[in-house]
C-alpha cells in the first residue's frame, strides 16, 4: 500500500511540521543571499500564511490497493483499486447507534457510512453501506464492495470523533 499525492498531510498539525521545515530552509538560504533581515522576515511571514492556507482538512490520502484485498479507510480517504480502475472514497459517517462495548443493548444496533465511488470516465456515486442493516455491498460496474467493520467501537459516555473513525472494506471484481 503506498500513498500517493505528497503535498497532502493526515491533519493540519503534520501539515504544519512538514511545511515549516522547509520554510526554515528557505529563510536560510535566503538570509545566506541577501542582507536585510526585514525582507526576508516579509516574505518568510508571506511563505508561512501561504503554507497555513495549503495545509487544509479537506486533504485527502489515495491509498493503493488491489482488488480482493481487506483495507481500511479513515474519514476522508480515498483508495485507488486496481492501479486506478476503481476510486473508493469514505466521506461520511451518516448513523452510528452502534451498541456501546460497555453497556447491554437489546441490539447491536448499526453504524452506517456513505462512499463516493468512481471509475475514471464513469459518473460518481455515493453508496451508503450498513454494519447491520442491509445494504453492505454495494455494486458498481463491475466492482462489489463489501462494507466489513466500523472502528472504534461506541463507548458509553464518550464521543466518537469524526477524525478517529475507519472504516474497513473489500473490493472484489465481478
Amino acid at each position: 500500500m503506498g500513498r500517493t499525492f505528497l503535498s497532502d498531510f493526515s491533519d493540519r498539525q503534520e501539515c504544519l511540521s512538514y511545511s515549516a521545515m522547509y520554510s526554515l530552509q528557505f529563510l536560510i538560504r535566503f538570509l545566506t543571499f541577501h542582507r536585510g533581515k526585514e525582507t526576508a522576515m516579509r516574505y518568510f511571514t508571506f511563505i508561512i500564511l501561504l503554507l497555513i492556507a495549503s495545509c487544509n482538512q479537506d486533504s485527502v490520502w489515495v491509498i493503493d490497493i488491489p482488488s480482493n484485498q481487506e483495507f481500511t479507510l479513515k474519514l476522508g480517504e480515498q483508495a485507488s483499486i486496481d492501479n486506478a480502475n476503481l476510486f473508493v472514497r469514505f466521506i461520511d459517517v451518516v448513523e452510528d447507534s452502534r451498541c456501546p462495548i460497555n453497556a447491554r443493548c437489546i441490539w447491536a444496533g448499526n453504524g452506517k457510512i456513505a462512499l463516493e465511488i468512481q471509475k475514471p470516465n464513469a459518473d460518481k456515486i455515493t453508496a451508503t453501506l450498513n454494519t447491520t442493516l442491509q445494504p453492505q455491498t454495494a455494486v458498481y460496474h463491475s466492482y462489489e464492495i463489501q462494507f466489513k467493520q466500523l472502528r472504534p467501537e461506541p463507548i458509553a459516555g464518550s464521543e466518537i470523533k469524526p477524525e478517529d473513525y475507519r472504516a474497513t472494506l473489500v473490493v472484489k471484481v465481478k
